[in-house]
């Protein structure tokens, strides 16, 4: 299917390299246009990424987001 005519004329995949999972193959975004053109900017997150970030964003202070990460309840990168 990756290398159907039709899918290699229109350009459908993207690759990129992520820095945790290496080489990987995506779907370009669905619409081109010529004065906005599409890409990818940066990679995916990785799990938990922002887990942090989100939470203080959702009011919670660091004192509460450390509490989270100690008990398990949040996973992910810490502040």
């Amino acid at each position: 299917m990756i290398r159907h005519p039709q899918i290699l004329a229109n350009e459908v995949l993207l690759e990129s390299d992520h820095p945790s999972a290496g080489r990987l193959r995506q779907t370009r975004a669905p619409a081109r246009f010529s004065g906005t053109p599409t890409g990818l900017r940066y990679p995916a997150p990785d799990l938990g990424e922002h887990t942090a970030e989100i939470l203080s964003e959702a009011g919670l202070v660091r004192a509460d987001i450390d509490a989270l990460f100690a008990s398990g309840a949040a996973q992910g990168h810490r502040p």
